[in-house]
């Protein structure tokens, strides 16, 4: 269950909130059993047609009104609920003396994430808007800054977020809510026992795995000005039916080999009550461009609209000249700023918003010939309806292209003569491969390669893996429609031509297959990496080297 999830798995979707037979969100009402039996026993007209009934809801009245008050004294810390911990009853002063051997001791049941967890929706999470996560001038760069120094501190790093058994971190939650009850008690049961202990397994519970925790052990974990500064960005999600249970509104995502810090939403972040696109998470094709990017050193830099904005913060860190991250929504703005801020490249990395990605280039919203490195993620995802397109506001259009052309319109206009675009997508099968792309999607003028999938997904394939975009039938009559016959993941590495007259000319666009392209690099990969067998680049660190988990290549500045 816990294998490596396909590349395919689409990692942005709403929660479902399970609710077993035997279990409910919602507290039962101050009844004893007998009470209830005698409800079911009686028929109306005898406690309207008697004085039983007087004197029956004198009785209950009573009861209720003496069960509240003793309800109240001995569980003092429910007053209704917001988002400080102080408000939720734990002392400020004393919870930092709790024994950090202690920490992460309440084991979260089925039921207890059924009940809270980072996908619910606002009712079920204290009441905390969505739309309000990161939002107002308390939350600036010494929150951030404040937050991540407790983490590093504690050694929050990929390493601690890895589960046992693995699966890739950002997919677990989703994976916890889509499980059967009967394998979400396994699996929970086998995290809570191989999670790290202490102030460290609280954290990864809380940033990496959307479990909730105890409030006063996350006071424990973190020291005054963290706690401070989760409260002012608006981070905690109080649990609605798990008294002094709290989760956090946002992942903060450690990406693998580097000290990055990536604040995301949830992968089955709950839009409901939404009104901004939801920020998403740090994937596995992410990562993939992560380890097969150009050196970014030295040159300027444009993350055109990668979602997390994780491909600019990283060029940032291994030594770009500038990096601009261009971003079509509010909400893709606060995060990709609070990024910036935890990875103290407040003045290193600016932020452009446009309306779409269209707007980059028809506004003017970037400089013409002034990047050297633009590094994209277009979403593929064909939308056959739309609904569909309302449902998954970031996609492709209806034949899965519009995004890339985007891309290769902007990097047309804002990257200067030879410099190079690098990108990961879906690419359609085979109405695209293996036309020269750039002249088929209307960007001539660059010469490069594209390396995919050996093995493409059938159109069957790709329409039941993404079975909450539309049903199969339309997904696979509308890929149909538009010739995709199946759908093959890789990269496009181009170069901007810079040969006098060579402006509107389809350069080369070799194609090369691997089994799997979005593999990360091990100490084994040779010639079997996507920037090794670009004829245009190479790779960001020259080279595989081993990982301390024998999983992935170091992505460090040359």
């Amino acid at each position: 269950m816990f294998g490596r999830m396909p590349m395919y798995f689409n990692p942005v979707r709403q929660a479902t909130t399970f609710q077993p037979e035997e279990t409910s969100t919602t507290p039962p009402p101050h009844h004893s059993l007998s009470q209830l039996a005698q409800k079911k026993q009686r028929q109306p007209t005898e406690y309207f047609s008697t004085g039983v009934w007087v004197m029956s809801l004198v009785f209950v009245s009573l009861f209720l009104t003496l069960s509240c008050y003793l309800w109240h004294h001995r569980h003092p810390g429910h007053p209704p609920r917001n988002t400080t911990l102080s408000s939720m009853g734990v002392d400020l002063n004393a919870s930092r003396n709790a024994s950090v051997d202690s920490l992460g001791a309440d084991v979260v049941s089925a039921l207890d994430f059924q009940r809270c967890n980072a996908g619910l929706t606002s009712p079920e999470l204290g009441n905390v808007k969505a739309d309000t996560t990161l939002l107002g001038k308390q939350c600036g760069e010494a929150e951030a800054a404040s937050i991540a120094g407790a983490l590093r501190a504690a050694g929050y790093k990929y390493e601690a977020t890895l589960p046992a058994p693995y699966i890739y971190p950002g997919y677990l939650q989703q994976v916890l809510l889509s499980v059967s009850v009967p394998h979400r008690i396994l699996a929970l049961q086998h995290l809570q026992e191989n999670a790290p202990s202490g102030s460290l397994g609280v954290l990864v519970k809380f940033f990496a795995w959307g479990l909730p925790v105890h409030e006063a052990h996350l006071r424990a974990a973190l020291d005054s000005a963290a706690i401070a500064s989760l409260e002012r960005c608006q981070l905690l999600a109080p649990c609605t039916h798990l008294p002094k249970m709290t989760t956090s509104t946002a992942m903060i995502f450690p990406v693998p080999e580097t000290s990055v810090l990536m604040a995301t939403d949830w992968a089955s972040k709950s839009t409901t009550g939404m009104t901004e696109e939801v920020v998403p998470i740090v994937s596995p094709e992410a990562m993939a461009l992560v380890y097969n990017a150009p050196p970014a050193k030295g040159l300027n830099v444009l993350d055109f609209d990668s979602g997390s904005s994780v491909h600019g913060i990283v060029a940032a860190m291994r030594g770009a000249a500038s990096t601009t991250l261009f971003v079509t929504n509010a909400r893709a703005v606060r995060f990709a700023r609070f990024s910036t801020w935890l990875n103290g490249l407040e003045g290193v990395v600016s932020i452009v918003q446009g309306s779409n990605t269209y707007s980059a280039t028809s506004e003017g919203l970037l400089p013409e010939a002034s990047f050297g490195l633009l590094l994209a993620q277009p979403p593929f995802l064909p939308v056959p309806t739309p609904e569909a397109a309302m449902k998954h506001r970031r996609n492709g259009g209806m034949d899965g292209q519009k995004a890339l052309k985007d891309v290769l319109a902007a990097a047309k206009k804002v990257l200067y003569a030879d410099g190079l675009l690098a990108l990961v997508t879906d690419f359609s099968v085979p109405k695209l491969l293996p036309a020269a792309p750039g002249c088929h999607l209307g960007a001539p003028g660059f010469k490069g390669n594209l390396i995919v999938k050996k093995q493409p997904l059938p159109a069957q394939a790709y329409a039941s893996a993404h079975a909450s975009l539309a049903s199969q039938v339309e997904q696979v009559g509308n890929l149909k429609l538009h010739g995709i016959g199946a759908v093959a993941s890789g990269f496009m590495f181009a170069r901007r031509m810079s040969e006098a007259g060579n402006a509107m000319t389809c350069g080369a666009m070799p194609l090369a297959t691997l089994e799997d392209p979005l593999a990360w690099p091990t100490k084994t990969s040779k010639s079997d990496r996507p920037c090794k067998l670009s004829n245009v680049t190479v790779c960001p660190d020259g080279g595989a080297q081993e990982s301390p988990l024998g999983l992935m290549g170091l992505a460090s500045a040359s």
